[in-house]
């Protein structure tokens, strides 16, 4: 992904019409940063990265949340990302997500 840190994977879907809102709340050790791309991009590290460009929030700081919008003009899935800027930058965080 665009960030050398660990990465968690989440898939969902969204309708048509919908807009996805994704907030990550990290503790306040964690420097975490989220986003998104289509799940019908390709795997490779190339890919994702251009997948998501523009789709991503990393406001810089432990403990700063994140947030992301992304509105869906047909039904898809797309996957999720928390990361972090480091290898070593782990830690505890709660996704919440909403449908509007």
């Amino acid at each position: 992904g665009p960030w050398p840190g660990p990465q968690a994977y989440y898939r969902v879907a969204v309708p048509a019409g919908k807009t996805l809102n994704v907030d990550l709340l990290s503790q306040s050790s964690f420097d975490g940063a989220l986003y998104v791309f289509d799940a019908s991009a390709g795997c490779e590290a190339a890919a994702v990265n251009a997948a998501c460009a523009g789709l991503a929030s990393d406001a810089k700081g432990d403990g700063v949340a994140e947030h992301l919008s992304l509105q869906s003009v047909s039904d898809a899935e797309y996957i999720l990302v928390v990361d972090s800027w480091s290898a070593s930058e782990v830690g505890v965080f709660t996704l919440q997500l909403s449908l509007l």
